[in-house]
């Protein structure tokens, strides 16, 4: 038995694009994954792969959210697919299917509403005192039951508990583990 996990962040390659299969859902997109690092020789250096992903689901509304540039997680297992091209080629690919897409930023820069020109003055709001609260009697409570109370003195208690701690029953006694 095995197990098998991959989670990526990266930023989406181009939008995403749903379509319906049954009565399911498949939304598949692209993800670029950039790694920064210090090459040997003391400059920076980076690589990037790149991810298809697919995710299934009964409903698609949030692929609309999945642009180019977003930022997203996905988290999913690799499956292997092959494909016989219309001139008889094989081929073979990868790709990360998702079982958690989560977004993790707001829009790519280029969908950003640009900052106003003026700042916008909100209008002072007006202040009204809070209005006194209605005086309600307190709801009656039902009767309590009284409360036990301890045998008073004198009293006899059952047979079978010894009145004095100090009186010993071998024969009531008999019967505990730690004897």
């Amino acid at each position: 038995m095995g197990f098998q996990n991959i989670t990526i962040q990266g930023n989406c390659t181009k939008d995403a694009v749903s379509r319906q299969v049954a009565d399911r859902y498949v939304v598949v997109f692209g993800v670029a994954v950039t790694e920064k690092f210090k090459k040997a020789d003391g400059t920076a250096g980076e690589q990037t792969e790149f991810f298809d992903c697919e995710y299934w689901s009964r409903n698609a509304s949030f692929a609309q959210y999945l642009t180019k540039g977003a930022s997203v997680l996905v988290s999913g297992k690799i499956r292997t697919e092959k494909w016989q091209d219309q001139q008889g080629g094989q081929h073979e690919g990868k790709k990360l299917r998702a079982d958690v897409v989560q977004l993790c930023g707001g829009k790519p820069q280029g969908q950003r509403p640009a900052a106003p020109v003026a700042p916008v003055a909100a209008p002072a709001p007006q202040y009204a005192p809070p209005a006194p609260a209605p005086t309600q009697q307190p709801a009656p409570q039902p009767p309590q039951p009284p409360m036990m109370q301890p045998y008073p003195k004198g009293d006899s208690l059952p047979p079978s508990v010894p009145q004095d701690p100090r009186n010993f029953d071998p024969e009531y006694d008999s019967g505990l583990p730690f004897n």
